[in-house]
């Protein structure tokens, strides 16, 4: 016996989707061997649309899955995930999945994004708009081998590529922690736009990072090496006065040793920071970083302008963080400051500490044991 059937009216609403609803009749069989869902289309308010379909048969417990998802706008996802950042463009979708019980035989998931445009803040405070040449993702699972690509090009010439293979794969919900797997990542940004954006203008990056990375072993213990390249750094800090010009950076590794070397110079002086992480001991030691520098320009505002020469040693871990060492001023300018114009507050205010800010420093304390040293030229 089959029970066959159809649904006409389905809407399902979502705080953050908004509601969807259903805009023609979808096709139900149902027996005890078999069953059957054709074409469930659900539509936006924004004129996106998902649509379902879908088989199972038994006793060899087969079954198809075939899911397409057109036209959704990238504002709303990156609203879901909590970006600031104003995204336009439309995303598109499609799965086609066959497994036999829960075990995934074979499959395929391609994705790509139609006239992508992010909004951000550039380094000069200027509304720069970034906009992608090409967006693509193609995943396809076959005979116990995965193979993936993603492609995202930029009309600035930025790109990223990223494959990801893997063979003799059991892709089923018991082992995957121990999928064996090989990849790659390379990409070349023309623009660090976008870490201004997320620094909310404290400092203006620019430059161009590239990267090149490779990885395999498992999901539970990756192996990687790379390297990590910035050229032509610029990093302007309005806040202090100063821009950082030039700003170097260069990280290479691989899974046991990440090394890490940066410079930058303002004004006439120059900061380095080095820094050799061991990622076995990165839970217990923490990221140790030397910061040295010579008649380096901190502070360039009216009224205070300050040269420090520092010599300092670093250590984060997840639980704390520590400062020590010595930093010396050879060179200040510290304009009087004229407290004639001030108002004391009547005797019954009450200044009450910010709960929150008490709060993020009990959850990650920071200390610090570090000599001032002032030169002769401090004034």
């Amino acid at each position: 016996r089959v029970w066959q059937g159809t649904l006409d009216q389905l809407r399902v609403r979502a705080s953050q989707a908004g509601e969807w609803r259903q805009g023609k009749g979808a096709a139900i069989s149902i027996a005890a061997d078999k069953a059957g869902l054709e074409s469930l289309c659900l539509a936006s308010p924004e004129a996106s649309s998902l649509c379902l379909s879908g088989s199972w048969t038994r006793p060899e417990q087969q079954w198809h899955l075939q899911a397409e998802m057109a036209t959704l706008p990238a504002g709303e996802l990156a609203k879901f995930f909590g970006q600031p950042v104003p995204v336009e463009g439309t995303l598109d979708a499609e799965a086609h999945l066959q497994g036999s019980g829960s075990r995934l035989v074979q499959g395929r998931l391609t994705a790509s994004a139609a006239n992508l445009k992010a909004h951000v803040t550039g380094a000069d405070g200027a509304q720069q708009t970034l906009q992608w040449r090409r967006n693509a993702l193609q995943a396809d699972y076959a005979q116990q081998r995965l193979q993936a690509e993603f492609a995202s090009e930029l009309t600035d010439g930025s790109a990223l590529a990223a494959t990801l293979t893997g063979s003799q794969l059991s892709l089923s919900p018991s082992n995957l922690r121990q999928v064996p797997l090989t990849g790659s990542l390379r990409f070349n940004l023309n623009t660090l736009t976008p870490l201004t954006a997320l620094s909310k203008q404290s400092v203006r990056f620019s430059g161009q990072l590239q990267g090149n990375f490779g990885f395999a072993g498992t999901v539970a213990a990756p192996h990687f090496a790379g390297t990590l390249h910035l050229a032509n750094g610029q990093a302007e800090i309005p806040q202090l006065g100063i821009t950082l010009k030039p700003v170097t950076l260069a990280v290479s590794g691989t899974d046991e040793i990440i090394n890490l070397q940066a410079t930058a110079q303002s004004g006439t002086g120059t900061l380095r920071a080095e820094s050799r992480l061991a990622l076995d001991q990165i839970a217990n030691k923490g990221l140790t970083i030397k910061v040295t520098g010579d008649r380096f320009q901190a502070i360039a505002l009216q009224g205070l302008d300050v040269l420090v020469s520092p010599d300092l040693h670093v250590v984060l871990s997840p639980k704390s963080g520590t400062i020590g060492g010595t930093v010396t001023i050879p060179e200040a300018a510290i304009a009087s400051v004229d407290l004639g114009n001030t108002v004391s507050s009547s005797g019954d205010v009450m200044v009450v500490d910010d709960e929150q800010a008490s709060q993020a420093f009990a959850s990650w304390p920071l200390f610090a044991n570090v000599k001032l040293v002032a030169g002769d030229k401090v004034r």
